[in-house]
């Protein structure tokens, strides 16, 4: 019964992070965009992951040395980045 309990309250805590990181699928909800200026992971028709945001004007390339944006149709999904927490903390 303990033990049971204990996986209970490990799932419900484990369900906010899962939706916090989750891919959002832009193919089936075009609209599931990030706040703007918010650095996220996408990934790329191709299969390639970049670390970008979005903002008015569309997902900026960050990886270009100019100004470049992604068209909106080769980002096929999004993620927010997982926040890294050092072992010495």
């Amino acid at each position: 019964m303990r033990i049971q309990t204990m996986k209970n309250l490990t799932g419900l805590l484990a369900a906010p992070y899962k939706e916090k990181y989750r891919w959002h699928d832009l193919r089936k909800s075009p609209d599931d965009l990030p706040e703007d200026d918010k650095d996220v992971l996408v990934t790329i028709k191709g299969g390639c992951v970049n670390r970008t945001w979005h903002d008015s004007c569309g997902w900026r390339n960050a990886t270009a040395k100019k100004a470049s944006y992604y068209s909106d149709k080769s980002v096929l999904a999004w993620k927010e980045i997982e926040e890294f927490e050092s072992e010495g903390k």
